[in-house]
């Protein structure tokens, strides 16, 4: 790790890291002639293109052999389909030799192959190019994902390595806001070895690097964002649960701040519930749409006034609830109308579903409770959410988690503003789970998929205690809270060497915090590299400011501790590739006004970011001890 320091000349720490690749990522050429990002895990070849003659030679084998079945001494029953095909030519197939040259095999010396395939994603046209190939037909026809996930279990199936590399390069190039549910769901239940690894892998990426969006802000004028915003919104929504939540509560997931990560999961959990009762809704019987005793229009406008609670903090003139269970209109024309539940935080009239909307309410509390770091959202915020939580009677959050965020709040500032400017630890004999015990000496050694699991191991135990009649738990504060947030910088390209990208400061325990990325070109080494770095700056105070003056909402203390001691773990996104930076806990110094900035400098973060050559975007989790 190295340090940046204002003050003095930087520090250089040992990390040999250059030579390496992020979880084991090269380049490969894609169909279309561009360099695409891809696996080195994935290193089967295609043989080289043959001669004039010998492609001749195959054309005739491809066309009589196969497609007439000339001279043929085999059949294969597949899929409903038979095939005339031939000894020789399959014995080229590991799976067929080890079936046609002897052994425990019928088919050794039968004239008619019978294979029963129970994966439902292999179809007739897959396994239809996968003979084709061994007679020689190159070409690999992939029109959209559904033929590339077919191709790669045929593949797979008969141990055709390079057809389905070619699969997998398809679906990794092909994931966008359309297709990652599909990559994700089949990656995730069917195992294809490396290539069902590297799917999930990226598609885990590209939901962490796509992150939330505040769906509520509808100021900007480009269209692009604003559709963005819904078509993220809308991944979130039809997202298998158990990917939703292993996401959603994830400090890997990109999101500006605690509020926009706190409006966005309200969304989606709004969105999910209407569309899961409008489903149950469809099927229900018109006695049992009836049975509803509310009133639609009243439940509708409750429902709309627990979204505003949560989602928006600017009016105070919240209308009191009346305590009965909250639905929402969802009409149609003609005998067929209902009510729906619209929001998880009121408990249904009918006992009929009592029990399912226990489970489904539980599940979103759960979340949201999971997914949110409320120490990080600011205290006039969390102030105004705890005097609205009485005005409802059932609410997705106890008041007991703002309470303590609260109070952990307050604690937290007492700590730091009444110790004395040569205090380093704040608190030296706690432990905490969360703090990185080293530095990060290789940027391919943790996958984010692998921190996603590892922080749903952690859950799982308080996770099972949780009843139905206690929905929410409170759940233990870290021993001094950190604060996530998320940037976005440049194309790597608009910076010139030397130059520095900064973000926009955070306030954090008295201090600012912002992060910037440094390219530079060191004349003793021919590889460009990229820095990337943490600093501490000082709170801005206005210069005459009177004693008594409160400070802005926005920075409300000062820590006047000369030093600090802080970890952090920064997340990078350069398109689909992903990389984890930990430091823990290292001093960061201010002097003179100016601050200290540790990270890492790295060749293949500059090589890979240039390769992007879009937007890089980073989440940061950092914290004092």
């Amino acid at each position: 790790m190295v340090a940046e320091v204002a003050f003095c000349s930087a520090v250089p720490r040992t990390m040999s890291v250059d030579s390496r690749r992020p979880f084991g990522a090269t380049n490969v050429l894609s169909n279309s002639g561009k360099s695409s990002i891809f696996s080195s895990k994935l290193q089967s070849k295609e043989p080289d293109m043959p001669s004039v003659a010998v492609r001749e030679l195959v054309n005739s084998l491809y066309t009589q052999g196969f497609l007439n079945g000339l001279f043929s001494d085999v059949k294969l029953n597949i899929l409903g389909m038979t095939f005339n095909l031939h000894r020789i030519v399959l014995m080229h197939n590991e799976y067929f030799a080890s079936m046609l040259s002897g052994g425990p095999w019928k088919e050794t010396k039968n004239a008619e192959i019978d294979i029963e395939v129970d994966d439902p994603n292999i179809t007739v046209e897959a396994v239809t190019i996968v003979l084709a190939r061994l007679y020689g037909k190159p070409e690999i026809p992939m029109p959209n994902g559904a033929a590339a996930m077919a191709l790669l279990a045929a593949a797979s199936f008969f141990g055709d390595a390079p057809l389905a590399d070619r699969a997998t390069e398809f679906i990794a190039l092909d994931i966008s806001v359309e297709t990652v549910i599909d990559y994700l769901t089949f990656s995730d239940r069917f195992y294809y070895g490396k290539c069902s690894e590297l799917i999930l892998e990226l598609c885990v990426n590209f939901l962490c690097r796509e992150g939330v969006r505040s769906v509520q802000d509808t100021s900007d004028d480009d269209e692009a964002k604003i559709e963005g915003r819904k078509a993220m919104l809308a991944v979130y929504t039809k997202l298998p649960r158990e990917w939703l939540r292993r996401v959603l509560t994830s400090e890997c997931l990109w999101a500006e701040n605690e509020q926009d990560r706190l409006s966005f999961v309200l969304h989606v959990i709004k969105a999910r519930w209407e569309m899961s009762h409008l489903e149950k809704c469809a099927s229900s019987t018109a006695n049992d749409m009836m049975a509803d005793e509310e009133s639609p229009t009243a439940v509708a406008a409750e429902s709309q006034d627990i979204e505003d609670m949560y989602i928006t903090t600017e009016d105070h003139n919240v209308p009191q609830s009346d305590g009965h269970s909250s639905h929402s209109e969802s009409t149609q024309k003609g005998a067929d109308s209902c009510s729906v539940d619209r929001f998880p935080y009121k408990r249904p009239q009918s006992p009929l579903h009592k029990d399912e909307h226990d489970e489904e309410r539980r599940f979103y509390q759960e979340l949201l409770r999971d997914s949110i770091l409320f120490t990080s959202i600011p205290f006039t915020t969390l102030q105004e959410l705890f005097q609205r939580l009485p005005q409802h009677a059932a609410t997705g959050v106890p008041v007991t988690i703002l309470t303590d965020a609260l109070w952990a709040q307050r604690e937290f500032q007492h700590i730091i503003t009444s110790a004395s400017p040569l205090t380093l630890e704040l608190k030296p004999d706690a432990a905490d789970s969360i703090v990185p015990g080293t530095d990060t000496n290789m940027i391919d050694g943790i996958k984010l998929i692998d921190v996603i699991l590892a922080e749903e191991r952690k859950r799982s135990p308080a996770d099972s205690t949780v009843s139905v009649d206690h929905p929410v738990q409170t759940i233990s504060m870290p021993v001094l809270p950190p604060i996530r947030f998320s940037v976005e910088f440049p194309p790597i390209r608009t910076l010139l060497f030397g130059d520095k990208a900064y973000s926009k400061p955070v306030f954090y325990g008295g201090s600012m915090w912002h992060l910037y990325l440094h390219p530079v070109k060191d004349e003793r080494e021919s590889v460009p590299k990229l820095g990337v770095y943490v600093q501490r700056i000082p709170v801005p105070t206005p210069v005459h400011r009177i004693v008594y003056t409160p400070l802005p909402a926005e920075t409300p203390y000062i820590d006047n501790r000369l030093k600090t001691i802080t970890w952090f773990k920064v997340y990078c996104f350069f398109g689909p590739k992903a990389y984890i930076l930990e430091s823990k806990p290292d001093e960061f110094a201010l002097r003179n006004g100016k601050g200290q900035s540790w990270g890492y400098r790295i060749g293949t973060l500059y090589r890979d970011a240039m390769e992007w050559g879009g937007k890089l975007r980073c989440s940061v989790v950092l914290g004092h001890v």
